[in-house]
């Protein structure tokens, strides 16, 4: 088992913002980048193939800035999705240090240097901060990303288990943890992974100050779906369920990777977990044959996700 070490504070940093459809917002975002209070950095602004103006708006924004930092931009000749953008810009960066940003969010100037202090004296993997949350218009919103598990606890257990593990939106993580487990697996999301990898290794950090802020409603992730009819809500679940399986089959991945056998209780845990997000998503496919087989091999836990499942739709119907 090779634990990840950082060895010296010779450490580079890439502020990377990464953009899709987003040409109302994004220049707020570049300029909170331009604006970083520390030495300088590469800022990477990377485009998920647009169809609006946003690569527009970079394009000019870059061309403008002379400040100390150094700037790249990159659009993808086609759209590679939420994770094939991200490992593109593992591609493309140079920074040890990857600070993440989307194109909605807004990095308060002061970030970077924070996060620049943490990691050469606490020397973690993975960092994360608190975050202001507002909505599209600006106003403060109420979102208690707080309740999710990195922190709260350190038990990797309940760490594999959890599909919220800290604001995705807050992290920057070291190059070593794609460097030791790869790529990251379609169908899954950045925080979901890195946050387990980082957990695995026990070198989280989380820094008390708001050092972004977050915007709700225009993310990839955090857009609100407007469900209309039980089809719609049916289709959703499923979709859920698909990242969670795949989050979850990554996780059994990188555990191995790490050193843990398949006599672990870790493993068990995430195989277990596996099964029943497997019973869901076969609930909502509509194969009645695996349905049944499913039943057959596993009827008391099949019949309790069915139930629950038939209980969310219940519940569902009657809301709207």
């Amino acid at each position: 088992m090779q634990e990840i070490e950082i060895m010296n504070n010779n450490i580079g940093y890439s502020l990377v913002i990464w953009s899709y459809n987003q040409e109302k917002l994004i220049a707020e975002s570049i300029k909170s980048a331009f604006s970083q209070e520390c030495p300088p950095i590469e800022i990477l602004i990377s485009d998920d193939c647009s169809s609006d103006n946003t690569f527009e708006i970079i394009q000019e924004l870059a061309a403008a800035y002379s400040g100390p930092h150094i700037v790249k931009i990159n659009r993808n000749s086609e759209n590679l999705g939420l994770i094939g953008h991200i490992n593109k810009i593992h591609e493309l960066s140079s920074g040890d240090v990857i600070i993440l940003s989307a194109g909605d969010d807004i990095s308060r100037s002061n970030r970077c240097k924070i996060i620049m202090e943490h990691f050469e004296h606490k020397k973690p993997l993975l960092i994360f901060s608190n975050a202001e949350v507002v909505d599209m218009d600006g106003k403060k919103e109420n979102f208690n990303y707080k309740s999710a598990t990195l922190y709260k606890t350190k038990n990797i257990i309940k760490i594999a288990r959890s599909m919220k593990l800290y604001l995705g939106a807050t992290g920057a993580w070291h190059r070593g943890l794609y460097d030791k487990y790869g790529q990251i697996n379609e169908g899954s999301y950045e925080d979901l992974v890195m946050g387990f990898r980082a957990a695995l290794e026990g070198k989280v950090h989380i820094i008390p100050e708001k050092l972004v802020i977050y915007r709700m409603g225009s993310g990839i992730t955090n857009t609100n779906n407007n469900l209309s009819n039980i089809n719609q809500y049916s289709k959703k679940r499923l979709e859920n369920f698909k990242v969670i399986k795949s989050t979850l089959q990554q996780r059994h991945k990188d555990a191995t990777t790490f050193g843990y056998s398949k006599n672990s209780s870790l493993l068990k845990t995430i195989q277990n977990e596996l099964l029943k997000v497997e019973i869901r998503i076969k609930y909502f496919s509509g194969n009645l044959h695996e349905r049944r087989m499913l039943f057959l091999r596993h009827p008391i836990l099949t019949s309790i996700k069915f139930y629950s499942e038939r209980k969310k739709i219940k519940k569902f119907r009657s809301n709207f």
